[in-house]
């Protein structure tokens, strides 16, 4: 299965909330797969804190494959002076995101967080060549004058020929009795979570009046003939081999460091 890693906007009286792929699937209870596929959407702040939420808060899937346009969501720095908000603190990677996993499944399991970059700057599909990649570590950064939350912007990373590296996370969960990837029913409330905000409300009625009623009243402004609900078709990142797939020219517009 595949699936974009965009935000999820939803519409309310007095502001529009961007919910982050983890929070869309909680929506879904009994997911169970054994590979999910995410391409990675716009900003790199916003992918990596989206990824990071994945490792951190989703289940639903032994293996997580997601895939990046660019390997300028590893570059920018992690300082919360500069960045706009605490989720985008940035730390080492995969050491944490490695750290984070046995701390959920537990070390004896043996979990794994890898990271591949693509060799070849530009070349778009590269990255699921095992020939074309190659494996990429962050080093912790040591000095006297950074506090330790403080990552600065990743020197490697900052050329702009690296920047048009694809980049790969596979995240493995564990094996054995103890580990259940299955995404469960009512469990626990995450820090931005759909089903908290919107209780006891199917996807079809919050389609309905959190998405859909957005675009009835903006028709409405303009004088538009209203569609039928009914007769919109469902979004869908549509598929025939889950390997194969484009990069919008909006992946390549969107700037945000």
């Amino acid at each position: 299965m595949r699936v974009r890693g965009d935000t999820l906007m939803l519409s309310y009286d007095d502001d529009d909330v961007y919910y982050r792929l983890v929070s869309a699937i909680k929506l879904l209870p009994g997911l169970q797969l054994d590979q999910l596929t995410v391409l990675g959407g716009h900003g790199s702040h916003v992918n990596y804190d989206t990824l990071d939420g994945l490792i951190k808060e989703s289940n639903g899937w032994k293996t997580l494959r997601y895939i990046g346009y660019s390997s300028a969501m590893l570059r920018f720095p992690g300082d919360p002076l500069t960045t706009y908000s605490p989720n985008y603190w940035r730390t080492p990677q995969p050491r944490h995101w490695q750290m984070v996993m046995e701390g959920r499944d537990g070390a004896a399991s043996n979990p794994s967080v890898t990271i591949y970059l693509a060799q070849e700057p530009g070349r778009y599909g590269s990255i699921l060549d095992p020939a074309r990649r190659v494996k990429f570590e962050q080093k912790p950064h040591h000095s006297q004058d950074r506090r330790p939350d403080v990552f600065p912007a990743d020197p490697e990373l900052m050329s702009e020929d690296c920047q048009k590296r694809e980049l790969m996370v596979i995240v493995r969960r564990g094996s054995g009795h103890g580990v259940n990837y299955k995404e469960t029913k009512n469990s626990p409330f995450i820090t931005a979570d759909i089903r908290r905000d919107l209780p006891r409300m199917s996807w079809k009625e919050i389609r309905a009046k959190h998405i859909d009623d957005l675009f009835d009243d903006e028709y409405e402004e303009e004088g538009w003939p209203l569609s039928d609900d009914s007769d919109d078709p469902a979004e869908a990142d549509v598929y025939k081999n889950v390997d194969e797939y484009l990069w919008t020219p909006l992946h390549f517009e969107y700037h945000d460091d």
